[in-house]
């Protein structure tokens, strides 16, 4: 019951799904949920001062910093490689060739399969630390919002 309380933060800018109509009501009642919880100050528990997440952040995993400023080598890099942006804001992937994100991930930018996933603000990527931990684009490429993330110069 306590959990009707607390509203849905799950942000999703340019999904094109099917089921448009649903998000509207959902986000009429995650505004009444936001209001009401504003309303009795009731304490939201927050990702900082939680405990309970069971893999700690693995931004560590960035390892050379030499390698960044050189020109890649075609094995440092996946095939098709566009150029690396950061995500800027948390994105639950809705689908499974969705990536998720968290703020200060480092993306590969790859081209999509469809361009039409490009023009509606969708890029193609695959997260920096599983590049390089497992050299395999193709099981861990997805797309993600553009609007979230902002292009390394």
């Amino acid at each position: 019951d306590n959990l009707s309380n607390i509203p849905s933060v799950v942000i999703e800018p340019a999904s094109n799904n099917e089921d448009g109509d649903d998000h509207e009501i959902q986000a009429s009642e995650s505004k009444d949920s936001v209001e009401e919880v504003a309303n009795q100050k009731t304490e939201v528990p927050t990702v900082e001062s939680s405990d309970d997440i069971s893999e700690p952040p693995n931004i560590v995993e960035v390892q050379p910093a030499s390698s960044e400023k050189q020109p890649a080598a075609t094995d440092d890099m996946p095939p098709g490689f566009l150029y690396k942006v950061e995500a800027l804001h948390d994105f639950e992937a809705a689908n499974s060739d969705e990536l998720t994100l968290q703020r200060g991930d480092i993306i590969l930018v790859i081209p999509s399969a469809a361009e039409a996933d490009q023009e509606a603000g969708w890029l193609t990527g695959i997260k920096d630390h599983d590049w390089l931990q497992y050299k395999d684009a193709s099981t861990y490429k997805g797309l993600f919002p553009e609007n979230f993330t902002c292009r390394f110069e």
